[in-house]
């Protein structure tokens, strides 16, 4: 089942597309709670000198970490699905 749901073209489309939307809402939610939505303290600690590289790196490994392990339960739950209905 493994081999299956990692070679099919929906599971690669849906870690991209939740991947994205992780980065996207934990970097919104880091920049609110953390600074306040003050962005230029934000960029002088995680964009300046250099660190953007760290950031932007950090964050497509956590969100393709996260797309992956969501992308495979989701499909992981519909082929138990679908093959507990065909009985």
């Amino acid at each position: 089942m493994f081999k299956e749901i990692i070679s099919s073209k929906e599971y690669w489309k849906s870690v991209l597309v939740t991947g994205l939307m992780f980065i996207i809402i934990f970097s919104l939610i880091m920049v609110i709670f953390q600074y306040s939505f003050n962005l230029e303290e934000f960029s002088q600690q995680n964009l300046k000198d250099g660190k953007w590289m760290r950031y932007l790196i950090s964050r497509i490994i956590g969100g393709l970490i996260y797309g992956c392990f969501m992308g495979y339960v989701v499909h992981r739950n519909k082929a138990i699905k679908d093959k507990s209905k065909r009985g």
